[in-house]
């Protein structure tokens, strides 16, 4: 599994060293991820759309900003070039002077508040954006060559669809899910899902929200969800976010913990 983490990393350093390379000397790659809030998901794809419309039309702007993170009903996650993502930002301020607040702010308690606030994250790469698309082929095919997945009776939830992956428990029948291969096991499925993970959105919402409507818990026995993080409590505060604007008031939210704490 490390050796699989190592090459993925390897694969989206080349992918961006290829970009580099494709743009004119005048235009130096410079990235960035920002998060968002208060949000929604749909005026922030509104944003990133219009964004195309406006500018990259003209002039061969090869400038790119999308959405990476769908985080809670009101926090995302833009990744790209830095000035693509900040005209984007800029382009959301002005739809919230114009428009609705409802409409451009996130779900919940902030939808009070009549100003977005930005932060900018502190990564090495424009992660779950197209400047990775060349990333992803080549994962792929390492790995079909070199990587042998099995059966699993834990139900893990992937954040491109949002459901259970392929081969996991609980994991949906090809057809149902939508998926599209020309090859239909499920190994093959979720190779797939794995290497479009690289540029597609991270659909943790809705992946708080599937395990809710279906009572996901720690120990794996029915009743209310339960969620536990380890590590800082980022994922925790989000979830929060998502919790107040769900209908499972039962679930449970469980504090943070370090590694060290699960284990005991």
């Amino acid at each position: 599994a490390v050796q699989v983490v190592y090459r993925r990393g390897v694969f989206m350093r080349e992918a961006l060293a290829s970009v580099q390379q494709q743009r004119t000397i005048n235009t130096i790659l410079d990235t960035v991820m920002v998060a968002l809030m208060p949000v929604s998901e749909e005026a922030a794809f509104r944003a990133c759309d219009l964004y195309k419309q406006m500018y990259l039309p003209d002039n061969g702007n090869q400038l790119v900003a999308s959405v990476a993170n769908l985080n809670s009903p009101s926090q995302v996650v833009l990744s790209g070039d830095k000035e693509a993502v900040e005209q984007v930002l800029v382009l959301l301020k002005e739809s919230l002077a114009d428009a609705d607040s409802d409409a451009v702010l996130g779900g919940g308690k902030q939808r009070k508040r009549r100003r977005i606030r930005s932060v900018y994250l502190p990564v090495s790469a424009p992660f779950h954006s197209p400047l990775l698309q060349a990333a992803a082929s080549p994962f792929f095919q390492y790995l079909k060559r070199r990587v042998n997945l099995r059966k699993t009776e834990l139900c893990v939830v992937g954040n491109v669809l949002a459901e259970p992956l392929p081969l996991c428990a609980g994991a949906k029948s090809l057809e149902a899910s939508g998926l599209k291969f020309s090859n239909t096991s499920n190994s093959f499925s979720l190779k797939k899902i794995m290497a479009e993970h690289i540029v597609a959105p991270v659909q943790w919402r809705k992946s708080i929200e599937w395990c809710l409507l279906n009572k996901c818990t720690i120990s794996g026995e029915e009743g209310m969800p339960s969620f536990l993080e380890i590590g800082a409590d980022t994922l925790t505060r989000m979830n929060r976010k998502t919790l107040e604007d769900s209908t499972s008031k039962g679930a449970v939210l469980s504090e943070a913990c370090t590694g060290a704490e699960w284990i005991k």
